[in-house]
């Protein structure tokens, strides 16, 4: 009887037993649709590769823990080429994957424009990487798997999963199979061969698919979404954060995941922060300037107003006790690729040669720099 009760409490210890704390950024871009450079905006030209470097080598010197990717549509920003500028995106593509092979990226999803070339090129592409290509299931028509479901990356002892997985599209060589049921099935693997600490998916995702993994409650503490286009200002309301991070790499976006307990879901602050600073617009606007009264005293004989005030004060109360008592919390920031940033000159050079090429095929289409 004190065997088993001694096994019992050594097991309540280990359950409950507190981990060394871990620290992990994740920098994040999805939808580039193949831009290799800043936007053609004269006023405020944002994006291009050799800024994207500089900033993740910035990050990379101060967390060593540190993975970056990449949801999807990075090479192409169409669904499909034309046989007249085929030649040229392809080696646009190419200048892509060669600045990431140098950049280091921890995992890419390939979402649906990526096959705007064709499968084949994919696969000549990925043969020359560096980095992996993930997807659970994108599946070539005689039912071929193309891609590894996830990757494993390790810090501290400490195992991130990065899946990869797209929502169903059209395309002729492809076949894609059901998202949701096949990330079933990959969640089940992870658990059973690696005891892994943070998951995170990689999901080239329509709204519908979204909800449905929301529905599903699936194990994941991280959504990073391609082909929705529109900047996420914070991880939305459901239960799993998801961050679209815009398109035509503009931004990058990098997270910050604090992790101290086991079995226990990571919560994202700028849920509650957003909260927190829209209640006090609310509530300074209800002002209307009078500092000198309270909002109780302004409005002592409005019950409606009353009420909303008190609800307003109590969001910010609880929102500002989730942020003092999680545990396990995500924490976004959007980087604008703006000219402030320096471009990385190894970058660049791949850039600017590879525009020389294009421009030999298709004619001077793009502006070209002074080669660096």
């Amino acid at each position: 009887m004190k065997i088993k009760l001694i096994k019992i409490l050594f097991i309540s210890f280990l359950v409950s037993a507190p981990i060394e704390p871990f620290n992990l950024q994740v920098v994040a871009t999805t939808n580039n649709n193949g831009e290799i450079e800043p936007c053609g905006w004269k006023k405020k030209p944002l994006g291009g590769l050799a800024r994207k470097a500089t900033v993740i080598d910035d990050r990379k010197e101060k967390n060593k823990n540190l993975i970056f990717a990449d949801a999807g549509n990075l090479f192409f920003k169409k669904n499909k080429l034309s046989d007249m500028e085929k030649d040229g995106m392809k080696i646009n593509a190419k200048i892509i994957r060669d600045s990431y092979n140098i950049i280091g990226c921890h995992a890419f999803n390939p979402g649906e424009k990526d096959f705007a070339a064709g499968l084949d090129f994919l696969l000549e592409l990925q043969k020359k990487s560096t980095f992996p290509y993930v997807s659970a299931n994108i599946f070539s028509n005689d039912g071929m798997k193309l891609f590894n479901p996830y990757e494993i990356v390790e810090f501290d002892g400490k195992k991130v999963a990065i899946i990869g997985l797209s929502s169903v599209f059209e395309h002729p060589d492809l076949k894609i199979k059901d998202p949701v049921s096949m990330l079933d099935n990959v969640l089940k693997e992870i658990k059973s061969n690696h005891n892994v600490d943070i998951k995170i998916l990689l999901f080239h995702s329509s709204a519908s698919d979204i909800k449905k993994i929301h529905q599903h409650d699936f194990k994941i503490d991280l959504i990073l979404q391609s082909k929705d286009q529109k900047l996420a200002s914070n991880g939305g309301t459901d239960k799993i954060p998801v961050f679209a991070c815009g398109s035509r790499g503009k931004y990058v976006y990098n997270f910050n995941l604090n992790y101290n307990e086991d079995n226990v879901d990571f919560i994202d602050l700028s849920r509650y922060e957003n909260k927190i600073s829209l209640s006090k617009k609310k509530l300074k606007r209800l002002k209307k300037g009078n500092f000198e009264s309270s909002l109780e005293e302004l409005y002592a004989d409005d019950i409606n107003k009353l009420n909303q005030i008190k609800k307003l004060k109590q969001t910010i109360i609880e929102s500002e006790s989730m942020i003092e008592n999680s545990s396990n919390t995500i924490k976004f920031e959007k980087i604008e690729l703006n000219k402030k940033i320096a471009d990385r000159p190894d970058i660049l050079k791949i850039v600017d040669e590879g525009k020389l090429l294009i421009n030999d095929i298709l004619g001077p289409m793009m502006p070209i720099h002074v080669p660096h």
